[in-house]
């Protein structure tokens, strides 16, 4: 990686700004090695401009595109290890960021730098913990792994709370038709994220290597390739929420209520005959009208504090 960028590492050397917008160019590329090769660069640059590199990726961090705002994470692995008190203008920037790709990269700075400075990066899960953010819980769970046992299991006590305390019910998940978007699995992300578990242990065992061999024994595994694509589907059901740009684009029930500037369907007399709300039926049964009575007679307050049918 480093012979790749070798040239643009010995500009950076001498004056930072010169090699920057090669940097940048590489590190927005859609080509993930392309990427790799502008942290490195940061990385090696650093040693010798540690400072002028930390104060150009504080203002990375605040760019539209996650592959930059990445780069102004993964850029700074080695200020993070020598000095990580140097890194938090950036990170607090990054700490409650919707990319995953970014989150991912914070926490693994978190992680390496727990090796030698343990203490601090406890200290600052504890602070973001009461942030009540699930972006920033994300980062969290997955930044104390390399911390002592002890520290980890008082962080995941902080964290879980913070979880919980995220979770409550929330005015902006009742979609137009009555349901609670926070109910939903896509929403939850839960079978997206077993989905995802699970075909990254398979590839670990090299299933995809030995299931012929199997298929000897069991029949079955010579569809595995199936199952292996069916999981990588799975792993795409995720929904942001009905008024968050979620749920299905065509929904006549979402169109309608826009149309009609109402907040939802108990806005309007006629919810219970109301053929658009019927494709509901299959899944929901009769629960989004009992939902849509109870927000009509005693309000959205209520409803949220009190059982939700699904």
């Amino acid at each position: 990686m480093i012979d790749d960028v070798r040239d643009i590492i010995e500009r950076g050397i001498h004056s930072l700004y010169d090699a920057l917008p090669e940097i940048r160019k590489l590190a927005s590329s859609d080509d993930w090695r392309k990427r790799e090769d502008a942290a490195t660069a940061l990385v090696e640059i650093s040693k010798k401009r540690e400072d002028e590199v930390v104060s150009e990726m504080i203002i990375w961090a605040d760019e539209e595109d996650p592959n930059i705002r990445r780069a102004s994470s993964e850029g700074l692995r080695g200020v993070a290890r020598r000095n990580p008190e140097k890194i938090l203008p950036v990170i607090e920037k990054l700490k409650t960021d919707d990319s995953l790709y970014v989150r991912k990269s914070v926490a693994a700075l978190l992680r390496a730098i727990s090796k030698k400075n343990s203490e601090f990066v406890a200290d600052l899960c504890r602070k973001w913990a009461k942030l009540e953010n699930k972006n920033t819980n994300w980062i969290l769970r997955q930044g104390i792994k390399k911390l002592p046992e002890e520290q980890q299991e008082e962080l995941k006590s902080l964290i879980n709370k913070s979880i919980k305390s995220t979770n409550r019910p929330n005015e902006d998940l009742i979609a137009y038709c009555g349901l609670y978007c926070g109910d939903c699995f896509f929403y939850k992300g839960e079978i997206a994220d077993l989905a995802r578990d699970l075909r990254k242990r398979l590839r670990e065992a090299k299933l995809h290597k030995i299931y012929k061999e199997f298929s000897k024994f069991a029949k079955e595994f010579k569809d595995y390739p199936v199952c292996y694509d069916v999981l990588g589907a799975m792993v795409k059901m995720r929904c942001k929420g009905c008024r968050n740009g979620g749920g299905p684009p065509f929904c006549k029930i979402r169109k309608c209520c826009q149309k009609d500037e109402l907040e939802g369907c108990w806005e309007c007399d006629e919810f219970e005959t109301c053929k658009k709300l019927d494709f509901l039926k299959p899944n929901h049964g009769n629960a989004h009208i009992k939902n849509l009575r109870k927000i009509k007679k005693y309000g959205i307050e209520a409803f949220l504090e009190g059982k939700k049918y699904w």
